[in-house]
């Protein structure tokens, strides 16, 4: 206790590590009457660790990250707003916010400081702040990242005198995006009502392209100028590939703000218990991971579609919710600012409830031929959302130790992706601008129909401020050294680089080459039904139960 203050920390955030904030992200100042001059000592204290620990135990399943830390608390239990360590109420601001209201609620109860900068490039939105202000004393610098500045400048620049909101989603673009949405629609009513196999193994394509153009975007709230198109437009991306509430903790708070950060990054939880991140380097609860494990990757649209909003909700009995925690860790849940209000609840459960409709409608139409219509949907789109989304971050170069030092946060978005076929319209349309993810990163305000326009600027700027983009020459080749990348992880061997041509040798100097990591997968694939022995075991010896699954490790002393 310091001049009638009590600090309670619990641990300092990657990201704020990075930006050299002495706050930690889960900070509560509980002020007693002794620094005042009154006579109730701690009576603020105790009001304000009632609040925490209420919200904590019976606040709904998904106010709770996997660590159990509740939200940030003022002194009246409602959330606050956490930006450079200065608390803020801005709940007399979130009607008149010019996002909207999700956007604003998306920072609520958090530290959402590399949130509101990734979004605000005016110092006009920064001398709103000091209106809503808790914390008393000086208010911290914003904005202080000069190579975000000249982003923001690079940006105006490429804009100017095309309109206020002109890095928004252009005519053109909703034109495109419409035409793709009627094809989408034509392909639906082909597969699910006529039964057409053709238009089922066409429907993934033009679903995939709108949901990356329309929903994608409408999650960063720059498709259109008006919030509540945004929101609508979001559930695009339903039913086969994410659900828009649960999507938005998962994208644009988790991914976004701590991207490739191990433990804090929930994109990094896809495949448990493969690892994907050279530093994961913890047990898991699911054991080693075994060859099977490589096939979620045809699974999950369904996952992040129905299982994980469902799971959000509440509305799982408890075991299996503790459960989900469990296994997956951190986990995806409805943002903490949005979770306390039923409008959100019920709407994240829109999407679980389409994609089961379009289920059960495709079995009670076509019976069990039904079930094979579904099969290219969900199969396919989860494939291209892995490939687009994921192996720009899966790769060793930009896993390495060393970025996780970087000071400036947008200068270590820049350099943990890797872009590919950059002058490309073609391709910016075919995976919505993410094959410059690292421009995007930069500047998640800016619509992807400019991506490509940008992107020399981007680069210039970037090696101004000494910043080395990644590259790669297609998407195959960034698929290709993402999967040598997690096949190295998960043997045991070290990663090599993307462009080494020995990636294949064994790792015993003098030993004959392995088989090529494709063939390999394949192989352990088909092994697995005779053999359930983890990756990480070697060949001929059998793995420590400790190091398995129970239900595997009863299975290998019955054999």
């Amino acid at each position: 206790m310091h001049n009638g203050t009590v600090t309670l920390t619990k641990h300092i955030s990657p990201a704020i590590a990075r930006r050299g904030c002495s706050t930690p992200r889960r900070t509560l100042s509980l002020k007693s009457d002794v620094s005042m001059g009154g006579g109730q000592s701690n009576e603020l204290s105790l009001e304000d660790a009632k609040a925490e620990a209420k919200a904590k135990a019976e606040g709904p399943a998904m106010w709770m990250s996997s660590d159990g830390e509740g939200p940030i608390l003022g002194k009246q239990g409602q959330m606050l707003w956490r930006i450079h360590g200065i608390d803020y109420d801005l709940a007399s601001f979130v009607k008149d916010h010019p996002g909207g209201e999700l956007a604003i609620r998306l920072g609520q109860g958090i530290d959402c400081t590399d949130l509101y900068e990734s979004y605000h490039s005016s110092h006009v939105a920064f001398s709103v702040l000091d209106k809503h202000r808790v914390t008393p004393g000086t208010v911290a610098e914003l904005g202080k990242s000069q190579f975000k500045h000249d982003l923001d400048e690079v940006v105006r620049l490429h804009l100017s005198g095309k309109g206020r909101f002109a890095y928004k989603g252009t005519t053109k673009h909703h034109v495109t995006c419409a035409t793709v949405f009627a094809c989408e629609i034509a392909c639906f009513v082909g597969a699910f009502w006529h039964g057409s196999m053709i238009a089922s193994f066409l429907l993934p394509w033009f679903f995939w392209v709108c949901a990356v153009n329309v929903s994608h975007d409408a999650s960063h709230f720059c498709f259109s100028t008006i919030p509540w198109v945004n929101e609508i437009v979001a559930f695009a991306a339903v039913p086969f590939l994410y659900e828009p509430i649960t999507w938005a903790h998962q994208h644009v708070v988790s991914h976004h703000t701590h991207c490739n950060e191990v433990g804090a990054d929930v994109d990094l939880q896809h495949f448990v218990p493969l690892r994907i991140h050279s530093e994961d380097t913890k047990p898991h609860v699911m054991g080693n991971p075994t060859p099977f494990d490589y096939l979620k990757v045809l699974l999950v649209g369904l996952h992040l579609g129905f299982w994980v909003p469902l799971n959000a909700s509440g509305l799982l009995p408890t075991n299996l919710q503790h459960e989900y925690k469990r296994s997956f860790s951190p986990d995806i849940h409805m943002p903490i600012g949005l979770a306390g209000h039923k409008k959100y609840r019920v709407r994240g459960l829109v999407g679980p409830v389409l994609t089961l409709n379009v289920v059960v409608f495709a079995f009670c139409t076509h019976g069990w031929y039904g079930c094979l219509l579904l099969l290219p949907p969900f199969v396919i789109d989860s494939l291209l959302f892995i490939m687009v989304t994921q192996a720009s971050h899966i790769q060793p170069e930009v896993q390495i130790a060393e970025l996780s030092d970087e000071p400036d946060f947008f200068k270590y978005q820049a350099r943990t992706s890797v872009d590919y076929s950059t002058p490309s319209d073609l391709w910016r349309l075919l995976t919505g601008g993410l094959n410059t993810q690292a421009l995007h990163h930069c500047l998640p305000y800016v619509s992807c129909c400019h991506y490509t326009d940008l992107y020399p600027a981007f680069e210039a700027c970037c090696n101004r401020h000494g910043i080395q983009l990644h590259k790669r020459e297609h998407l195959l080749h960034a698929t290709s050294t993402c999967m040598q990348h997690v096949w190295g992880l998960n043997q045991n061997r070290s990663a090599r680089t993307w462009d080494t041509s020995e990636w294949g040798a064994a790792v015993d100097p003098g030993a004959a080459p392995i088989k090529s990591q494709y063939r390999m997968i394949a192989e352990g694939i088909w092994a697995s039904f005779r053999d359930p022995r983890p990756l990480a075991c070697h060949e001929g010896e059998p793995p420590e139960e400790g190091e398995m699954t129970h239900h595997l490790a009863q299975k290998l002393k019955s054999s």
